[in-house]
């Protein structure tokens, strides 16, 4: 069964849920009706229960609210099965549509030489790599 692109598409409590996202996004100056749009949205997302709803979520409201959606994802490559878990999410965007950017950083490494914890090095690369992120979308943005 295809997931619904559309909130017509959805029964009415996912789509009321989908609704109180976007008068909360209809709050934030970068995103209110007035403000010129497409809108590029950079989503962290992990392929976990959250962050594909968050993704589901957008994906209907991106037709009405003038949004870009660009699903952004960094393998930490801490567990074996981390690999896996990025395809999956590469997978999952590519179905549905969602440019997908997707980094491994090798973050054991990272901490090791930067003599920090694991947490905090997983942390500092993540901010790395979504900052770049958001200035190659943004950049994306005022070449179109």
């Amino acid at each position: 069964m295809p997931i619904p692109a559309r909130l017509q598409d959805l029964p009415p409590n996912h789509a009321r849920l989908c609704l109180k996202v976007r008068d909360i996004l209809n709050d934030v100056p970068d995103f209110s009706p007035a403000a010129p749009g497409p809108h590029r949205l950079c989503v962290a997302f992990t392929g976990g229960t959250d962050s594909t709803a968050l993704l589901l979520i957008l994906r209907c409201l991106a037709p009405t609210m003038n949004l870009r959606l660009y699903a952004v994802h960094l393998d930490h490559a801490l567990r074996p099965e981390s690999a896996a878990e990025a395809d999956h999410c590469t997978t999952f965007c590519t179905e549905l549509g969602i440019p997908f950017l997707v980094r491994r950083t090798d973050v054991a490494a990272f901490a090791a030489a930067h003599g920090v914890g694991i947490e905090e090095a997983a942390r500092a690369c993540r901010q790395a790599w979504f900052s770049k992120t958001l200035e190659r979308v943004r950049s994306v943005e005022h070449t179109s």
